[in-house]
């Protein structure tokens, strides 16, 4: 394939491409704003949708027509009429009037067009078929649980059957991997289905939900439209993608293009399993791609990978005992923070108990006035946070709502952190529960930069290191906090393992504890990937005729919880600077966001297909 490495002084406006006249040696140069034809495509739509309304799958059906191809030449047909090709871009017209399913790829005028037809093409036709069928994926609880395995989840298993059946009613081939990996394929004819495939990698795993980013008008399993934004969990990331790609496979078929190899679209349950990495899906494919892209990460892709590690501070001082508890003197007797990986905490729970004031008419009512008197000042601090206490007898159930943020996000808020800092301001019995409270507000001291722990890495372009506490836990007297520490180029995880147990032992000789420190897997080292030039290019291409932003930097960070690097590519859904990300408040999309991701991932799965050869 040769490089479709473009001038940037040849863009004009916010998606204009510098293009000879077909036809015409030596003729000026044209312009063609690719922007200004995605809003003519879009003001022509209820046109453009009448002229593939007799291919439109009815809406009581499963099965979807085929026409041979009819239903995209009408589709191009009633396009050009749309944008008075004949007289506004009669290059576009002589170009695609008799378009056959070959064009030439090298090309940008062509290449940026047929794009641009595809992704409408893939709203216009099937638009409604993508709602429908989102709503049923995003009903699917598909989250990771202390129960089962994903694989073994009858969500996770409804998920993919319901995936399978949707795509074999759409013509493609499909072999479910024992529910850890779904692949699905379009088969071009003759030599070219044994060439090396293209792959996306898409995940039907969504975060586990809390209470604080839905409210009574939304709900993370019921999609909903509220104005112009369509609300669910997984809406973005990654049910979303996930169906626009499967549609995308069906719209390369209905052009006719002219495959020079496999295109398959790899759907995972495993992403936010600790230790799961993309490469485990691509294990279960025959031969290894030519090329693989993933819908998780940013726009117009992602070129670097934070290190993980998963760090387990336990202290084992003791829960039962009371020794030491004097009167008007609070303990802990449970902790609980829902732990989903690559998310932060933003509800997490104590179960707090109390020594009786000595000679006290109300012990009860002295006790939580108390309780208030320490925690409200505090929470006045911390105005984004909500603290809540549900008294039941002794127990002051101690509740900490906060922002969701991702765990590399600088957003947000993290509620185990907002609950320690309240929980230290109380007069408390030292037990595990306590060492662990203290830790959290002591040694990592409400800064998920590291700086405070000596876990702090920077680089130019990936940020800072992350470091989160994501979830309590108790086993006998035993209590601890898994942390989740990423970090940039620039350490290792010698480094990190040296610095941790350093802040440990520290946090230990000044208060007095007995902290151990364990690691849950092995973790992974940061990475920065630069893919070919040719492919970066294209890239970038897709991303600016579904976009019109011209010129966006390239996303250093992927946050996928799964590896990626460097086996795949993170291609999307997200904008640079835009967080739209499943771990945000309400996840919502648009139905032009729809659109824009329909440009993207057909345009590039298109270009990368028919291209003779990929680096």
């Amino acid at each position: 394939m040769r490089s479709a490495k473009r001038s940037r002084a040849a863009l004009v406006g916010v998606a204009a491409v510098a293009l000879t006249c077909v036809g015409l040696p030596g003729a000026a140069r044209a312009q063609v704003d690719f922007l200004d034809l995605r809003e003519r495509l879009e003001l022509a739509r209820e046109d453009l949708r009448s002229s593939v309304a007799a291919y439109a799958r009815a809406a009581d059906a499963e099965e979807f027509p085929a026409d041979g191809g009819k239903a995209f030449r009408s589709y191009v047909a009633a396009a050009l009429k749309a944008l008075n090709a004949k007289d506004d871009f009669p290059e576009i017209q002589s170009l695609f009037a008799d378009f056959d399913g070959r064009y030439n790829l090298d090309d940008p005028l062509q290449r940026g067009v047929l794009g641009t037809f595809l992704g409408d093409y893939l709203h216009v036709r099937y638009g409604a078929d993508i709602i429908r069928e989102l709503k049923k994926l995003v009903a699917r609880e598909t989250f990771n649980n202390v129960y089962e395995e994903n694989v073994e989840n009858p969500e996770f298993h409804a998920a993919f059957d319901s995936l399978e059946a949707l795509a074999r009613n759409l013509g493609l081939q499909v072999q479910n991997h024992a529910y850890e990996t779904l692949e699905i394929t379009l088969q071009p004819q003759g030599a070219e289905a044994q060439a090396a495939a293209i792959a996306m990698f898409t995940h039907v795993e969504v975060m586990r939900p809390v209470a604080y980013k839905w409210d009574s008008s939304t709900r993370p399993f019921r999609m909903v439209r509220i104005e112009e934004r369509w609300f669910g969990l997984g809406v973005y990331s990654d049910k979303g993608p996930t169906l626009v790609n499967l549609f995308a496979l069906r719209v390369l078929a209905d052009a006719k293009l002219k495959l020079s190899r496999p295109i398959t679209l790899l759907v995972g349950s495993t992403t936010s399993t600790p230790g799961a990495s993309v490469q485990s899906s691509l294990d279960k494919l025959a031969s290894k791609p030519a090329l693989v892209l993933a819908a998780d990460g940013y726009f117009p892709y992602s070129k670097g990978q934070m290190g993980n590690l998963l760090a387990r501070v336990s202290s084992l001082r003791g829960m039962k005992s009371l020794d030491g508890l004097e009167p008007e003197m609070f303990y802990i007797y449970k902790l609980s923070a829902y732990y989903s990986l690559n998310s932060v905490p933003a509800e997490t729970r104590a179960w707090v108990l109390y020594r009786d004031p000595l000679e006290s008419l109300n012990p009860s009512l002295d006790m939580v006035n108390k309780w208030r008197g320490i925690m409200e000042p505090y929470q006045a601090t911390i105005p984004v946070t909500r603290y809540g206490t549900y008294v039941q007898d002794d127990t002051l159930h101690f509740f900490s709502y906060t922002l969701p943020s991702h765990v590399e996000s600088p957003s947000g808020r993290n509620a185990i952190m907002d609950l320690a800092g309240a929980l230290s301001q109380a007069p408390m019995l030292e037990n595990s529960a306590w060492d662990i409270i203290r830790f959290v507000h002591a040694g990592l001291q409400m800064d998920p930069t590291g700086e405070a722990a000596g876990l702090l890495v920077e680089h130019p372009e990936m940020g800072t290191s992350r470091v989160n506490p994501v979830q309590f836990d108790r086993v006998g007297d035993e209590v601890s906090v898994l942390v989740d520490i990423r970090w940039p180029l620039g350490r290792d995880r010698a480094w990190i393992r040296q610095r941790m147990q350093e802040l440990v032992d520290r946090t230990n000789a000044e208060h007095d504890c007995d902290l151990r420190l364990h690691w849950e897997s092995e973790g992974r080292e940061p990475l920065e990937f630069e893919p070919p030039p040719g492919v970066s290019d294209w890239l970038i291409e897709a991303y600016e005729i579904s976009s019109g932003d011209i010129g966006a930097e390239v996303a250093a960070i992927s946050t996928s919880s799964g590896t990626l690097l460097p086996w795949a590519i993170p291609f999307g859904p997200e904008r640079p600077g835009v967080d739209k990300h499943g771990h945000t408040r309400h996840e919502s999309i648009s139905e032009r966001e729809l659109s824009d991701l329909a440009v993207a991932y057909a345009s590039a799965l298109a270009w990368f297909a028919t291209a003779t050869s990929v680096p």
